[in-house]
């Protein structure tokens, strides 16, 4: 039986705690036991559970601890290649890609146990060795294949170990930050969906097709081929070998079973363990023999599947690495930047492999940048213009009918009381809201990523910091002006915004790049002293905006959207670790946000909301049928009412909308339950109210003013939040109001 989410993240838990207990190590003993998880009603409770004595152990403890676990890694990488020394290297890489993307539970289940960032490590131990047995078997030996598992699992947990022991440091407001910045690097690859990855890579390197053939001698478009071809014959002959797994499985059984087959040992698992068992046995065997095949191409066949690169293998080989041909000191450990990021592809004699398809497929800007920036001139000017085409056209796409304009200038007074001409990348006018865009294109330094927290303070100065100044500044100019007039770079004045008109103004600072997750945390930006004098704006990678426009079925949910998400303390009781998990929590109505004010202690952690965005964005053709688009969890008499306010708009159209996205799931359940007996046999003046939680349910007879009457009740409404106005309408039962209660 499937486990739910928090019994699965539960389960998940507790493993890690088991595992830092089975290390020999003082500090991983007491760590093993810091905290504990339960699932309590809809919800994972996680606990400490060190009293003071304990925790001041701990913090002793942990600087001893960093020079154990340093020499401890750097034992289990060499033991690692002395280990892998004597197996053929593709073949090994085979089986620990096989189990860790093919294993237990779905890929983007919470339940799956898989590791890409595993995968990556052998790749980067295998690409940094040399002197592989000549003659290494071409099926290894499952004993020392599992010694390298076993190695991998543990140079992970020992990794992690070291983070926490560099980093238990009270009183040091940045070393959450370090932590933060180190568990990412050493786990988190790309964070696009496979399709938006190649959408933007095409969107800003597509018209520099002329300048990467002069300079690299391939586009684009030969990248993703290349990828694309060895992806779908990867995919194709694993399907074939599970086929044929399968078949000749079931065969066995039969033989067996019907006396066909007479072999003593099979006859024996069959009559102890039963027919499963042996089916098991059979297909494991088939694929034991066949994987390295299967997970791997040859250039032959590249070019028979693709001949449009028959021409272009050589100029791409740019993009692959030779297993051994680079020194041991060229990755140490897994705090090293791994060769594998540079050269995704990894070849061994004849055999080609993509080890982590998402490193390339979901980032191939990420993987083609360092060489674009240091070939092609035109590339960096390109991206950033690029970035305010992508997030314009998806704002406006949000925002059916809008005015949306880029590249305008306006005058602002500066520090010296001196007009200045300021520059912003985009405006978009909906409705009496205005949009503005500040959009940054340059990613984190490897430095930065790595936890050189001065690094990461430079570069969010340059980039988001930056980007939230000038969006600051075009929001105050609007908002404190009786006019703003913008004009093209040419000096033509082409746009008035009158204040009067505009109700809110919001700020986005799309970033072509994932920004590290800082952007769903804050609070840790302020601990680098960043954001002090103004509000953040909206920083968000632009293929998470993709998906939220993609997502939002209208534009109450893509502006009320910001509102929400504006509200939450994010970075500080309310953590995630990329954007898709907030909105993830966004589509759901999630409730345990209405709990943050009654209960001060208590902190979110926002994880696997996205299961469901997994699960439509990587459906493929032949895995029928496709998962419905994940939208926001609501009712059709919810749904009814918000497109009523989108389609008629009267005054604070977007406030009653929103506080109709703000109904939890508790919310729409009582309303679900009681929307029929609240208006049962109502006289035409009567008032009915049903609190429940927190929502309180109005039921008006039919001559009622909804807005008279929710004007009185408000202020009685006990502990609800939202209240909820029902009419008889066309003799069926209508929202007619929504509101917050403040």
């Amino acid at each position: 039986m499937q486990p739910t989410l928090d019994e699965a993240l539960a389960a998940r838990a507790k493993k890690v705690g088991s595992q830092f207990a089975s290390i020999d190590d003082q500090f991983a003993q007491m760590l093993s036991k810091a905290v504990t998880h339960h699932v309590m009603d809809d919800r994972l409770e996680v606990t400490g559970a060190l009293n003071p004595t304990e925790r001041d152990l701990v913090i002793k403890e942990a600087p001893l601890a960093v020079p154990r676990l340093s020499s401890a890694i750097e034992g289990g990488m060499s033991e690692l290649r002395t280990t892998l020394a004597t197996l053929d290297p593709i073949a090994t890489l085979v089986r620990v890609s096989w189990t860790n993307l093919l294993g237990i539970g779905d890929y983007f289940e919470p339940s799956h146990e898989g590791s890409e960032a595993r995968i990556e490590v052998l790749a980067g131990v295998l690409l940094t060795s040399d002197g592989f047995h000549s003659n290494a078997a071409a099926v290894p030996d499952p004993m020392a294949v599992q010694s390298v598992f076993d190695l991998l699992e543990r140079i992970d947990l020992l990794t992690r170990l070291l983070v926490l022991a560099r980093n238990i440091s009270p009183g040091d407001e940045r070393a959450t930050l370090r932590v933060w910045s180190q568990l990412r690097w050493l786990t988190i690859r790309g964070s696009s969906y496979a399709q938006h990855g190649v959408e933007l890579a095409r969107t800003v390197l597509e018209p520099l097709h002329d300048d990467l053939m002069s300079c690299l001698g391939f586009s684009i478009d030969d990248v993703i081929l290349l990828a694309d071809t060895t992806m779908d014959l990867t995919e194709k002959k694993v399907d074939d070998l599970l086929a044929r797994a399968r078949a000749e499985a079931e065969e066995l059984v039969d033989a067996v079973d019907s006396g066909r087959e007479r072999e003593p040992t099979m006859r024996s698992v069959l009559e102890t363990s039963g027919p499963s068992e042996l089916y098991g046995r059979a297909a494991l065997a088939r694929i034991e023999y066949e994987v390295s095949s299967a997970l791997t191409v040859t250039t032959d066949e590249i070019i028979a599947a693709a001949p449009a690169l028959a021409d272009k293998l050589d100029v791409l080989d740019v993009l692959v690495g030779e297993l051994g041909r680079l020194p041991a000191d060229a990755y140490r450990t897994p705090f090293d930047l791994n060769p594998l990021r540079s050269t995704p592809i990894v070849r061994w004699r004849d055999r080609i492999m993509l080890p982590v398809p998402g490193l390339l497929v979901r980032d191939y800007l990420g993987v083609l940048e360092p060489m674009l920036k240091d070939r092609v001139p035109a590339y960096d000017p390109r991206r950033a213009t690029a970035l305010e085409q992508i997030a314009l056209q998806l704002v406006s796409t949000a925002l059916p009918g809008c005015t949306a304009m880029s590249n305008l200038y306006y005058w602002v007074a500066g520090r010296d009381g001196r007009l200045e001409r300021t520059e912003l990348d985009g405006l978009v006018l909906f409705d009496r809201f205005a949009i503005v865009l500040e959009a940054k294109s340059s990613p984190l330094s490897v430095q930065a990523s790595r936890g050189d927290v001065e690094r990461l303070k430079r570069d969010l100065q340059r980039s988001i910091q930056r980007a939230g100044r000038q969006a600051a500044r075009a929001v105050a100019s609007i908002t404190g002006a009786e006019s703003l007039t913008f004009e093209t770079e040419a000096g033509e004045q082409v746009l008035t915004v009158e204040r009067a008109d505009i109700d809110h103004v919001f700020a986005i600072a799309p970033s072509l790049h994932e920004m590290g997750g800082y952007a769903v945390a804050p609070q840790m930006l302020r601990t680098l002293g960043l954001f002090t004098e103004f509000e953040p704006p909206w920083c968000v990678f632009v293929n998470d905006l993709r998906l939220v426009v993609d997502m939002c079925r209208n534009p109450a949910e893509f502006l009320h959207y910001m509102i929400w998400r504006s509200r939450l303390p994010l970075g500080e009781r309310v953590i995630a670790m990329d954007e898709l998990d907030v909105f993830g929590s966004f589509l759901l109505g999630e409730s345990a946000f209405d709990r943050l004010d009654e209960e001060p202690d208590l902190v979110i952690n926002l994880a696997s909301y996205t299961t469901d965005h997994d699960a439509y964005y990587m459906w493929r053709p032949e895995s029928e049928p496709r998962p419905p688009k994940p939208r926001k969890f609501s009712l059709p008499m919810v749904d009814r009412f918000v497109k009523e306010m989108v389609r008629e708009r009267p005054l604070r159209w977007l406030a009653s909308a929103g506080a109709a996205l703000d109904l939890t799931i508790e919310n729409l359940a009582a309303l679900d339950a009681l929307r029929k007996p609240l208006l049962a046999a109502i006289e035409p003046h009567e008032t009915r109210v049903e609190p429940i939680g927190t929502v309180a349910l109005v039921g008006l007879g039919h001559r009622l003013d909804a807005a008279s009457v929710l004007d009185r009740l408000t202020q009685t409404m006990g502990d609800a939040r939202r209240v909820v106005a029902l009419q008889r309408r066309d003799k069926k039962p209508r929202i007619v109001a929504v509101r917050t209660i403040p």
